[in-house]
């Protein structure tokens, strides 16, 4: 039962690496896969499962190849049920160890996206927000 709870997280965290790739928000998510955003919060949060016909229409709606989310899902899954002994999650590992963050060299630039929209702690992110003097403020003050 834990590999399947296990398997329903990596997918929960997959799904929602996908919808930040492609820029999409839950509700409109969840209104082109007809379920209510309630519904997709719960499958978003791994509480609840997800029935083939909704991830097959959450896969059409991004424009996404089922069968490769599902084997990233395990892909992950797997990774997981190998971590070492104490328990902690390599994908989840602190930023400043960067040896966790996995080799991306030879997958494609949307596994990569997913990957990064799914571990945002372990990456530094720089955005323009417009305010330049506060973006050079802030870039001063870094260490």
């Amino acid at each position: 039962m834990e590999t399947i709870a296990t398997f329903r997280q990596a997918m929960a965290q997959i799904m929602k690496g996908r919808m930040a790739f492609h820029g999409v928000k839950q509700a409109e998510t969840a209104e082109a896969i007809g379920i209510s955003q309630s519904q997709l919060s719960k499958i978003l949060r791994a509480d609840r499962p997800i029935d083939l016909e909704t991830f097959e229409a959450f896969c059409a709606f991004l424009g996404d190849d089922a069968a490769s989310l599902v084997a990233q899902g395990q892909a992950l899954t797997d990774a997981r049920k190998n971590d070492p002994a104490d328990g902690t999650d390599a994908a989840l590992a602190s930023a400043a160890d960067d040896s966790m963050v996995p080799d991306m060299s030879g997958w494609s630039a949307d596994e990569q996206a997913a990957y990064v929209a799914a571990h945002l702690d372990q990456f530094d992110i720089a955005a323009k927000k417009g305010d330049i003097e506060r973006e050079q403020t802030e870039y001063e003050d870094l260490p």
